[in-house]
């Protein structure tokens, strides 16, 4: 025999599934994700991570064309207590290229120009709460040409998961031939 549906438990059942909808979609969830970033099993938790660095600028002084590349680290590191997640590094100009080196010696790079012929841009690192790392920062004086000498200011950003706007890094040189 076969029981019908009536009208007042159809309404108790459609009841149930508002409310439970309506705390599905007003409950205050922070996104987190989370996974497994190694063997020892390792959690990575993406929420509040805070990207510093001991210093933002960095003035190079006279830089001879003759005397070619020069670099500069900026120490860096993740003062949140969630893991960061690098997802892009760039630079202001095509002269200048970057790259993140981790505490265990892995290079990542070199990061160039977004959209120019300086190097990828596209970055996956993940970076542990309380974690340092540099960010070596690489700039060729004879890139612009021969006559290209004078007061030069470029830049090197980072964009992490968590901040509205990338990290900028800056340096400043007076390149003579």
């Amino acid at each position: 025999m076969q029981q019908k549906l009536n009208l007042k438990t159809f309404g108790i059942i459609l009841i149930w599934l508002g409310i439970i909808v309506v705390i599905l979609y007003f409950a205050p969830f922070k996104k987190i994700i989370s996974f497994s970033q190694n063997n020892a099993g390792d959690t990575v938790n993406y929420a509040d991570a805070v990207l510093t660095a001991g210093h933002y600028e960095y003035d190079f002084g006279i830089v001879s064309m003759a005397s070619g590349k020069v670099r500069h680290s900026y120490q860096l590191k993740n003062d949140g207590p969630g893991a960061l997640a690098i997802n892009k590094v760039w630079t202001s100009c095509m002269c200048t290229n970057a790259q993140i080196k981790l505490l265990d010696g892995k290079i990542y790079g070199p990061f160039g120009m977004s959209g120019g012929h300086g190097g990828d841009t596209a970055a996956d690192i993940d970076i542990l709460a309380g974690e340092e790392f540099e960010l070596i920062s690489e700039f060729d004086p004879n890139a612009h040409g021969p006559e290209a000498t004078g007061p030069i200011q470029r830049s090197v950003f980072i964009r992490t998961n968590t901040a509205k706007e990338p990290l900028g890094l800056s340096f400043t040189a007076n390149v003579v031939k």
